[in-house]
């Protein structure tokens, strides 16, 4: 079975987005801190992981590095209303 992991501090946007990719039949697992994520990557497997910009506990560009370095196959959504600059697309 699919499962993707979210990972972003608006609880509300991770509802949203777990209610409607549940609907599709795929588990939906969620973080509100990078930390968190962490500890679910630890203990399961994930094919996608969506993830917010700032997160609470560092950023989501810093996370994203770190999710490829040590499992480069999960494909990957960044999501952010602050990242808008050449240079954090090109390291994404």
């Amino acid at each position: 079975m699919k499962t993707i992991l979210i990972v972003d501090d608006d609880s509300d946007l991770r509802s949203l987005l777990k209610k409607t990719i549940e609907a599709r039949g795929i588990t939906v697992l969620e973080a509100g801190s990078a930390a968190l994520a962490r500890e679910i990557l630890s203990n399961n497997d994930i094919c996608l992981a969506i993830v917010d910009g700032l997160l609470p506990d560092e950023s989501g560009v810093d996370f994203i590095a770190e999710l490829r370095n040590h499992n480069p196959t999960v494909a990957l959504i960044f999501v952010s209303a602050h990242f808008r600059d050449l240079k954090t697309f090109t390291r994404l």
